[in-house]
């Protein structure tokens, strides 16, 4: 992992023994602690198959797509992915010409800021009643809420990270992550 540090997209391989099923979670775990494109493959003959996760650009997908190397299917910045074992090697160099000019930074963008303590049902009514009020085509409020005394949890599934507020019992989910695993609960919490 280290030698990829300097790449705009990093590729982690499974061996042939892994379950391939974990590869969108831990796409989803890479792309938090590297926060930049990457793909987690794994061989199937002449192919490498698996999963893309991407943050820092508008659409990854299409991006990986026109290369002409790789063929992503999904979302802009989650997909499924498909590469020729012998296409391999130029399609990590084709992506990172499509990226030379990229800085991947992580800016978290939110309409309002609020404390756990602030959430309640009336609050709950006023930003549903202003997501159906602007109307189709315009992304729902986003809020940015803090809490400072909480318990890390996790569901049945053990597939989810639930953050539950210890004096007001608000919840607050991540889905398809098991950072519940080492998660501490010592220093402020802050999610979108």
């Amino acid at each position: 992992m280290k030698a990829q540090l300097d790449r705009k997209c990093m590729f982690f391989i499974l061996n042939s023994s892994t379950d391939s099923e974990i590869s969108g979670l831990l796409g989803n775990k890479l792309l938090s602690i590297y926060q930049r494109p990457l793909f987690i493959l794994k061989q199937y003959g002449d192919k490498m198959g698996g999963s893309m996760r991407a943050v820092g650009v508008d659409n990854f997908l299409r991006m990986a797509n026109e290369t002409g190397l790789c063929v992503c299917s999904g979302h802009e910045l989650a997909s499924g992915a498909l590469i020729d074992v012998d296409n391999f090697e130029l399609f990590k160099e084709a992506i990172e010409e499509k990226l030379k000019d990229v800085e991947f930074s992580v800016i978290v963008e939110a309409d309002i800021e609020i404390e756990a303590s602030q959430v309640n049902e009336n609050l709950i009514k006023q930003l549903n009643a202003i997501n159906r009020i602007s109307g189709s085509g315009f992304a729902p409020v986003k809020v940015l809420i803090r809490t400072y005394d909480y318990e890390v949890s996790t569901f049945t599934s053990k597939k989810h990270l639930k953050v539950i507020d210890k004096d007001t019992g608000v919840i607050i989910v991540q889905w398809n992550t098991d950072v519940w695993k080492t998660m501490a609960n010592d220093k402020p919490l802050t999610a979108v």
